[in-house]
């Protein structure tokens, strides 16, 4: 009897028991349409089939490749988009929506295309000819002419120094272009030679090109003297003038820097040289206090500075080449 009452309630229990589970809804797959994702409609509803390739995320909505537009700013955010192109009308992980458009979108998220980003910065060191980067809409050109090399110290007598001036720097200019740049010709201006030991001054830098749109001159030469009284030897020539530019906007355009001129206050026994003429890209080389050659600048379109014999019965000595110049163009799409 026991028994009887056991297995009873064991069965009533049993189906009570079953009486309160939902029984498992499953998705019929038929009536789908490639692409679509199954979204949940909550813990005690069944699973239902989304809209092709449109899913909302925190408020933003994104339709389908090639449209994917914002309905609604979002205010989350993700690190994929599972497409290529489209353009964006309101914000990725920001409350404020961007302003423009986009034009790529990768498949991992990365935006490419955004107008004014910097996507390439070509730099000329030699001659050639400038073709823009794909996708290239305006550029910011940098020209410097070559720095000039500073002069060249004398044999000294008894009671002479012969302390040579520094070269000047080449002018240097920055533009903005949106049109008219594709395939210039790219000059770029040679450093001034180093001149000879001897009575020699030293040589201007070549002047650099941007086709005829920029042309900055090279820098101006030291020059050598003998000193047998206090004072200053080797002044250099006039820097050259600011740049020659046609058309574009101009962000900075500024002439060479003036080389400095060799002095002695003790002929015959102690002198320094000049230094040579900075630029915006380029340190000038060093004034020199013991005998030898110039020092050289660094950077492009920098002088050097000029060669130093400061005691009686030195021998003559050699200049050294300025820093040549150098084209950069900075590409923005």
């Amino acid at each position: 009897m026991k028994r009887l009452i056991a297995a009873l309630l064991f069965a009533a229990g049993s189906t009570a028991y079953a009486a309160t589970l939902n029984p498992i809804q499953l998705l019929n797959p038929a009536g789908s349409t490639s692409g679509q994702a199954i979204v949940s409609t909550g813990p005690s509803s069944a699973p239902t089939w989304a809209g092709v390739n449109a899913v909302t995320l925190n408020g933003a909505t994104f339709g389908a490749p090639g449209n994917i537009g914002f309905t609604t700013p979002g205010t989350g955010s993700f690190t994929t988009l599972n497409s290529t192109s489209g353009s964006l009308n309101g914000s990725i992980g920001q409350t404020t929506p961007f302003a423009g458009s986009f034009t790529t979108l990768s498949a991992t998220g990365t935006i490419t295309g955004i107008a004014g980003r910097l996507i390439n910065v070509q730099v000329f060191t030699a001659n050639g000819t400038y073709t823009p980067t794909a996708g290239t809409n305006s550029v910011v050109v940098q020209v410097s002419g070559g720095g000039a090399s500073g002069g060249a110290s004398q044999a000294t007598a008894a009671g002479q120094s012969s302390p040579a001036g520094g070269g000047t720097s080449g002018a240097f200019a920055s533009v903005r272009f949106t049109s008219g740049f594709s395939g210039v010709s790219v000059t770029v201006g040679a450093g001034g030679t180093a001149p000879s030991a001897g009575a020699n001054p030293g040589n201007a830098g070549g002047t650099s090109s941007f086709g005829a749109l920029i042309s900055c001159a090279g820098g101006t030469a030291g020059g050598t003297t003998l000193l047998a009284a206090n004072g200053v030897s080797g002044l250099t020539g006039t820097p050259p003038s600011a740049c020659t530019v046609s058309g574009g906007t101009v962000l900075v355009n500024v002439g060479g820097y003036q080389g400095a001129f060799g002095i002695s206050l003790s002929p015959g026994t102690s002198a320094a040289s000049g230094q040579g003429g900075s630029g915006p890209l380029g340190q000038g080389g060093s004034s020199r206090g013991t005998i030898g050659s110039g020092f050289a600048g660094t950077g492009f379109g920098s002088g050097s500075g000029g060669a130093n014999t400061p005691a009686a019965s030195g021998a003559a000595q050699g200049g050294t080449a300025g820093q040549g110049g150098v084209v950069i163009v900075y590409e923005y799409s």
